[in-house]
């Protein structure tokens, strides 16, 4: 029951250690958390706490979930990427009321709250709060406890009436809203920015709007102004409202990936699983005609809960309800590299070492496991996302690395590389463009070698005029003896003999 997806990984509540004998529903025990991953067929128990888990949901790699080992309902977290984490968990909230229903993305997690009252309130924790500065996260420090999960923590809706339905992508949070309801059930879509602070309404008609879900800047919600539930949609950015599929079925909770929408539609004495395109105005049933519900969308595929297996518990016929999944695409997703930073010095002496640090934000939208190397100069650098290789924090999604390289060019290539276990590759190329200036002993040497070649070239040039000059004075005063002699031979030819 109540699946949720990020890339190729499923995770659900499970019922197979459940007194109930694998029957989901009232009464049938307490659920733990598995995982699935699609890829590499693979499966994994998330949490076997002998208590109740529920309501998981994931965002690459770590998964959340309400868990009922403390008496009330707390809100648990593991991180299937690190395994260094404690086995079962670990405690998110500590207050005495129940927390439940958790969502995340990126590092954030959001929950419907009771610690004001029986009205509950919408919360959030932010993963990435780091009270000890050493770039370990709170929440994976060993001495981790209710002092350090306050300081994480903040309020995002604590109006008087009550909020349900939490949904988040982003920097975005929506949920169903009762503070306009006017006993006819009323209900509407709000919505909450965390990077502003700056709670806004997303639906004002006056019926029953909930089951919000969003990605990106589209929020999709049921909505009951056509009295049997349509999916509605809007765009955050442009303030565009629209119909998906109004078909006169009963349309219920929505789950949205890019453009695609997928919904559990009524057809008869059954539920079926269907998809839509944003703006077609056409769907397609992805499901068999059983009962199905609560479908889950990522790039990977869509998967819900399927009743078509059936046991026999006191001559009745009860769903044992599993999962399914359907792909979307058959081909492997590569990892997706955004974000790059290069952090390099604007000028460095030619020949000469140097350092750079290189970071990016990469994922796998199946949820793969993956690598990423840094290709430059003719080497590969392993890159790291453990807050120590000028990544920021560890498990943040960012991957960097600090390499010492040579200014043999002004022009020098980055190649990131990311691939997963399955072969898939991305390459983001950056050009990191410097200013070489020259060795200053070299220049230094170079410039008194100049200033040696100028003083002889002065010297030769000097010694040259003074050779010049005496050689004129030379040929001067041989003129004026030639001239003497002549004069004395032309007055001698005159006297003639004595």
């Amino acid at each position: 029951m109540s699946p949720a997806i990020w890339g190729s990984d499923i995770v659900w509540e499970d019922y197979r250690n459940s007194p109930g004998g694998g029957y989901a529903g009232p009464g049938a025990g307490n659920p733990d958390i598995y995982l699935y991953n699609i890829s590499t067929h693979s499966e994994k128990a998330i949490c076997t706490e002998p208590h109740a888990q529920q309501n998981p949901d994931i965002y690459n790699g770590v998964v959340v979930w309400e868990d009922y080992r403390n008496g009330n309902a707390d809100i648990y977290i593991y991180d299937t990427k690190d395994h260094s984490q404690q086995a079962n968990g670990t405690r998110l909230t500590f207050n005495s009321a129940s927390q439940v229903n958790p969502r995340i993305f990126g590092h954030y997690v959001v929950w419907i709250d009771y610690r004001n009252g029986l009205d509950g309130d919408i919360y959030a924790y932010d993963l990435s709060s780091d009270s000890n500065g050493n770039g370990i996260p709170d929440w994976k420090e060993a001495n981790y406890g209710s002092a350090e999960a306050q300081k994480a923590i903040k309020p995002i809706c604590r109006d008087i009436y009550e909020q349900r339905d939490v949904a988040i992508y982003g920097n975005t949070v929506v949920w169903k809203d009762y503070r306009n309801d006017t006993g006819n059930g009323d209900r509407n879509i709000f919505g909450y920015n965390l990077s502003t602070g700056r709670e806004f309404q997303i639906t004002t008609e006056r019926h029953n709007q909930f089951q919000p879900a969003i990605w990106g800047n589209t929020v999709v919600w049921v909505d009951m102004r056509d009295g049997v539930g349509s999916i509605y949609g809007k765009d955050l950015k442009t303030g565009d409202t629209f119909t998906l599929v109004p078909d006169g079925h009963a349309q219920r909770q929505p789950s949205i990936y890019e453009k695609t929408v997928v919904w559990t539609e009524s057809t008869g004495n059954h539920s079926v699983i269907m998809e839509s395109k944003i703006g077609s105005k056409k769907s397609t049933r992805i499901s068999g005609n059983w009962a199905q519900m609560q479908p889950c969308i990522s790039r990977s595929g869509t998967a819900w809960v399927d009743g078509r297996v059936v046991k026999e518990v006191n001559g009745r016929g009860i769903p044992l309800w599993n999962i399914y999944f359907i792909r979307s695409l058959d081909a492997n997703l590569p990892p997706v590299i955004s974000d790059v930073n290069v952090e390099a010095p604007e000028k460095v002496v030619s020949g000469a070492n140097f350092n750079i640090t290189v970071n990016a934000r990469v994922y796998d939208p199946e949820g793969d496991n993956f690598t990423v190397y840094l290709e430059v100069q003719g080497q590969s650098y392993r890159m790291y996302d453990d807050g120590m290789h000028g990544d920021e924090k560890a498990g943040d999604g960012i991957y960097g690395i600090t390499i010492n390289l040579t200014a043999n060019s002004s022009k020098i290539q980055l190649n990131i590389v990311a691939q997963d276990i399955l072969g898939a590759s991305s390459r983001s190329t950056q050009t990191l463009d410097i200013s070489t200036g020259e060795n200053p002993v070299n220049a230094a040497m170079n410039l008194l070698g100049a200033g040696i070649a100028i003083v002889i070239l002065i010297l030769i040039v000097a010694a040259v005029y003074v050779i010049r000059k005496k050689s004129t004075e030379l040929d001067e005063g041989q003129a004026d003896g030639i001239e003497e002699k002549s004069e004395e031979d032309e007055l001698s030819r005159r006297k003639g003999p004595e």
